[in-house]
C-alpha cells in the first residue's frame, strides 16, 4: 500500500503538503510545484497494477485531452514508486461538500453553480462523454467562487443520468423554500426520472436560465448557449 508522507517529493518536483480529499483511487495531495512555483492538487492510486491502475491511467489520457473554464485542469501524469499519480488544478476554495456544510446557498449563488456545472456538462456531452458522477465532492471551487467539475470522462450511459445527478445535487444546495422560480423550475426538470426529464441536453438547460452572473459576480448578463 502506498504510504507517503507531508515534505515527501513525487517525481522530484511536486513536494506533498497536506491530504485534502479522498477520492475513489486513494488519497488527493495539496502539493507545491516546485519548478514552476504553484500550489498543485495530487491524486495518487494505492495499487501498482491491475484495473484500478489502468482505469486511473485512462481517465488521465481522457481528462488531459479536454479544457473548459469549468472542468479541473490536468497539469501532468505519471509514475512514482510504482504508483500512478495525477496532477490537478487546485482551487482554493474547497469542495462544495464543504460549502454546503457550512450553509446552504443563496439564490445568486445557485443560480451561478447551475450555469458553471451546466456549461461544464454542455462541453463533455458535445465530446461525446459523460461525466458519471455529478456529486458535491468532485465540485471544487475558485477563489471567486465559480465551480469546477473533477473526474470526467470515463463513464457509460445517458448524458440524461448526468443531468438528472445535477438536478439532485442543486436540490441539496438550495435555500429551503427554494432560490427563485428559474430555478425551481429547472431543478424539477433536472429532478425527473429518465422518461419524464424535462431537459434532453444540458444546453436546452443553461437557455432555460437565461440570465447568469459574470465572471466577478457583480452584474447580470445574458448567457451565451
Amino acid at each position: 500500500r502506498l504510504r507517503l508522507r507531508a515534505g515527501e517529493a513525487i517525481a522530484s518536483r511536486y513536494r506533498l503538503e497536506r491530504i485534502v480529499g479522498q477520492g475513489a483511487m486513494g488519497p488527493v495531495w495539496l502539493a507545491a510545484d516546485e519548478r514552476l512555483q504553484r500550489p498543485v492538487a495530487i491524486r495518487l492510486t494505492d495499487e501498482t497494477a491491475g484495473s484500478r491502475l489502468q482505469r486511473f491511467t485512462d481517465a488521465a489520457r481522457s481528462a488531459a485531452a479536454l479544457w473548459h473554464p469549468n472542468l479541473v485542469q490536468i497539469f501532468d501524469f505519471g509514475i512514482n514508486q510504482g504508483h500512478a499519480f495525477l496532477v490537478m488544478e487546485y482551487l482554493a476554495g474547497g469542495t462544495l461538500l464543504e460549502r454546503l456544510e457550512a450553509g446552504k446557498f443563496g439564490a445568486e449563488s445557485l443560480r451561478r453553480l447551475a450555469c458553471d456545472l451546466l456549461a461544464a456538462l454542455a462541453y463533455l456531452h458535445s465530446r461525446g462523454q459523460r461525466h458519471g458522477a455529478v456529486e458535491a465532492p468532485g465540485v471544487h471551487l475558485d477563489g471567486e467562487g465559480c465551480a469546477h467539475l473533477s473526474g470526467f470522462g470515463t463513464a457509460a450511459g445517458s448524458p440524461r443520468d448526468d443531468l438528472r445527478a445535477l438536478g439532485r445535487l442543486l436540490a441539496e444546495a438550495a435555500s429551503p423554500g427554494g432560490a427563485d422560480p428559474s430555478l425551481d423550475g429547472l431543478i424539477d426538470g433536472l429532478g425527473r426520472s429518465a422518461s419524464e426529464i424535462r431537459f434532453a441536453t444540458a444546453d436546452q438547460a443553461l437557455e432555460a436560465l437565461r440570465v447568469c452572473p459574470d465572471p466577478a459576480g457583480q452584474v447580470t448578463q445574458e448567457f451565451d448557449v
